[in-house]
């Protein structure tokens, strides 16, 4: 049974252009040698890590949208995990009516909502604290 998965990995940013597609490339090839089909593979850039990881502050962010058996992801995690320029990464089953997408896109949404209201929400009124 072919399942969707949501996977977000998180590349040093010390890291070349070049090592990064090879990389990516490689985990691609993962995929389809499991069964599996890349359905979108996004560069979302370097972003703020919310805390550092190694000596690390910032990451290169890449999101793939793919679709295999679940006795592929196992491959895959592994894969990941003995990349040592992968300093960080998730892969999620999608939920049936959600997908990372659609939270990223609402997240984007959002944020140009606020920027049109005129500027940042005050959201430290919602803390307790």
């Amino acid at each position: 049974m072919v399942q969707r998965y949501d996977c977000i990995m998180v590349f040093s940013s010390v890291i070349s252009d070049e090592e990064r597609d090879k990389v990516i490339n490689k985990l691609t090839k993962v995929i389809a040698d499991q069964g599996g089909t890349v359905v979108k593979l996004e560069h979302w850039g370097k972003r703020k890590l919310s805390h550092s990881v190694g000596k690390q502050a910032i990451g290169y962010y890449v999101y793939i949208f793919l679709e295999m058996a679940p006795a592929g992801i196992k491959e895959l995690e592994r894969n990941c995990r003995l990349t040592d320029t992968i300093i960080r990464h998730l892969i999620t089953v999608e939920q049936k009516g959600t997908k990372m997408t659609d939270v990223s896109m609402e997240a984007k949404e959002q944020k140009e909502e606020t920027e049109e209201a005129g500027g940042k929400d005050d959201q430290s009124s919602d803390v307790a604290g």
